[in-house]
């Protein structure tokens, strides 16, 4: 082992001196060790240079392995440090981060004031492997290797407007909001949150739609709703909910479920901190009373 440490430093460092340097050993001991493990490999791994030393082909493979096991080994410290921490580290896309997980944190920071918490808001998907976090709130079927799924959160969709825009208008049923002013969701950041698919799922055909206006974020059509600029397509946890009635209504009853979810998900190999599973447990109570049904 003493002998991998001496050949990492001076593979990083590219001197047998420096790696001496750092290691408080002086050039010669760090020359000897890489020796005998290059004896023991029976293949150098160094091209000595004059003052400078230089991996060959077979120390590049031979740093690649040491530095991916260093990585792990590194891991592994941090999740061990994590199972007795009063931390916990979720991971959740933009949109859900700010409509549903904080509001759910500041609740539980209420019951649980000695639990810091730490919210990765992004939208790419989490990766357990390198992404510091314990759960993860993730979008999709539930079906996903490697991973627990706990579903939270069905998929339902319905329209959503403000209260002043209601009252200009005549709506009570799917066709009618047809031919209203629609704030449509970009298709390229959702399958069904759109008024094409929307209104096709809820029964109604084909027809030209005026499309008032068409945004990449959820956030933006929440503002413009807000606002009155029209009619949007909102998820049941994606209201405030101290906003629903008051700064948006719901025209119409009528919803689409489209058989997705929003899960709770963490590595199956790798047990949650205290502070992790107390947190997840709450969640999956408080996304119940969340929703607007």
């Amino acid at each position: 082992m003493e002998n991998i440490i001496t050949f990492e430093s001076a593979a990083r460092l590219g001197s047998f001196t420096r790696a001496g340097a750092e290691l408080h050993l002086s050039q010669a001991a760090v020359s000897r060790q890489i020796q005998k493990l290059e004896e023991r490999l029976g293949v150098p791994l160094f091209i000595r240079g004059h003052k400078e030393v230089t991996l060959n082909a077979a120390g590049k493979l031979f740093q690649n392995a040491v530095t991916e096991s260093i990585s792990t080994i590194q891991r592994c410290v941090d999740d061990i440090e994590r199972l007795d921490s009063c931390k916990a580290t979720v991971a959740a896309s933009l949109g859900m981060s700010s409509f549903w997980l904080m509001p759910a944190i500041l609740v539980f920071q209420k019951h649980y004031p000695n639990i810091d918490i730490r919210v990765l808001a992004s939208d790419e998907t989490c990766d357990f492997r390198h992404d510091p976090v314990d759960f993860a709130i993730q979008y999709g079927d539930g079906h996903w290797p490697g991973v627990t799924a706990i579903e939270i959160l069905e998929e339902v969709l319905f329209p959503v407007c403000s209260p002043q825009y209601l009252e200009q208008r005549g709506i009570s049923r799917v066709e009618d909001i047809a031919e209203e002013t629609l704030i449509d969701y970009d298709k390229s950041n959702s399958r069904w949150a759109t008024w094409e698919a929307w209104l096709k799922s809820a029964g109604m055909k084909t027809k030209p739609l005026h499309i008032g206006l068409q945004l990449s974020h959820y956030d933006l059509v929440y503002r413009a709703v807000c606002a009155g600029h029209g009619i949007g397509i909102s998820w049941s946890y994606a209201i405030p909910q101290e906003a629903r009635d008051q700064l948006v209504v719901r025209p119409i009853d009528a919803v689409v479920r489209t058989g997705h979810a929003e899960y709770l998900v963490y590595p199956k190999d790798k047990p949650l901190s205290k502070s992790a599973q107390i947190l997840l447990n709450w969640l999956v109570g408080y996304a119940e009373s969340s929703v607007w049904k």
